[in-house]
């Protein structure tokens, strides 16, 4: 049976859970470089030489993806939590994040909460490994 021109458009935007899997594996391969996220949904980075902007991105892509693969972990980290796993001032998490937002890579989740953009964390990937972090 021939495919309909709508099923055709269709496809082209609504894929299949195996397409989705095969895309996660693939972006889970990349934040591993460099961070992991324990059985606890605490993210551990990697590279500490990263500027701190890139530093709380990648704790925010790190949990989106974990929320993707483990539905106990939030895809929201707020404010205080980056601090504490990143050792960096709660004022300074919120500039950083509030830069990661405008960018349009970050999203506000209420007052100090954020969570990324899945469509952006491709994007966001390629910049970090553009910096020689492959």
């Amino acid at each position: 049976m021939r495919e309909s021109a709508y099923e055709q458009l269709r496809r082209k935007l609504i894929v299949g859970e195996d397409e989705l899997v095969e895309h996660l594996d693939s972006l889970l391969d990349r934040i591993r470089k460099y961070c992991v996220v324990d059985e606890k949904g605490r993210v551990h980075v990697r590279r500490r030489d990263l500027a701190r902007g890139k530093q709380v991105g990648v704790c925010l892509t790190a949990r989106l993806l974990a929320s993707k693969v483990e539905p106990k972990f939030s895809q929201v980290l707020s404010a205080t939590e980056l601090s504490s796993l990143l050792g960096i001032k709660k004022q300074e998490i919120v500039a950083r994040a509030k830069e990661l937002v405008d960018a349009g890579f970050a999203e506000r989740e209420g007052k100090g909460k954020y969570k990324a953009n899945f469509a952006r964390v491709g994007d966001f990937l390629e910049d970090l490994e553009k910096l020689g972090g492959n």
